[in-house]
């Protein structure tokens, strides 16, 4: 409190004068906010009242019908499409059909069932640079079941454009940055590489160039293959 008064007085005159008086008009305003009641009484006796009250009677009864009648659904989906997941989540009902994962948008993943998390994940691999060559490259989605897995695996597609091998020693920047776990810096980097040596004898000569995860090396082996 001492402090308080002493950076009152540290002020200007006019300046106290000035903070006195918004204190004042914030204690009649706040005076006329909650006495409002006692001196204000709309008149719902005339025609244009009495019409105002009926339609707000109206719309507060329909409104408490159709929450006590609406049943409870995810965002966009129709409530006739839900089903229940094994672990009670209310997901839509499946609609299996071939798919690439590569290129299936959300709303077609959702339709094969699967759950909003498991899409939001898939959705950032791919954000991420991840690319499908195999159906068990699907496998170690996170949240994909065991189960979930079996009942797609038979539907997915690979398009040719993705799951055709490239060959290490002509291929160039943008086929090389299609690949998991090479962007583009990575790709300028072999280049290099090639230029300097003449040519690659095997694909394992990429981890003289960058230290790649052995589970990363192995799938660039799946995709690439040197003549």
């Amino acid at each position: 409190m001492k402090n308080l008064f002493k950076a009152y007085n540290s002020y200007t005159r006019t300046e106290r004068m000035g903070i006195i008086a918004l204190l004042l008009l914030l204690v009649l305003l706040i005076l006329v906010r909650f006495s409002m009641h006692f001196w204000v009484h709309p008149d719902f006796n005339t025609d244009e009242g009495q019409k105002m009250s009926a339609a707000w009677d109206a719309i507060q009864s329909d409104s408490n019908a159709d929450q006590a009648s609406a049943p409870v659904q995810l965002p966009g989906v129709y409530a006739d499409t839900v089903s229940k997941h094994g672990d009670g989540v209310e997901l839509p009902a499946a609609s299996l059909f071939p798919f690439d994962p590569n290129t299936l948008d959300s709303a077609g993943f959702i339709k094969l069932g699967l759950r909003a998390k498991t899409v939001s994940i898939l959705l950032h691999w791919r954000a991420k640079g991840k690319k499908f060559y195999r159906k068990e490259d699907l496998q170690p989605l996170y949240t994909l079941s065991a189960e979930e897995y079996a009942r797609l695996e038979p539907y997915i597609r690979i398009s040719n454009a993705i799951s055709k091998k490239i060959d290490l020693n002509k291929a160039d920047s943008l086929q090389l940055i299609t690949l998991r776990g090479i962007g583009a810096k990575l790709a300028h980097r072999i280049l290099e590489r090639r230029r300097a040596v003449g040519r690659f004898e095997r694909v394992e000569q990429l981890q003289d160039i960058y230290p790649f995860p052995d589970s990363t090396i192995q799938q660039l082996k799946v995709q690439l293959y040197v003549e």
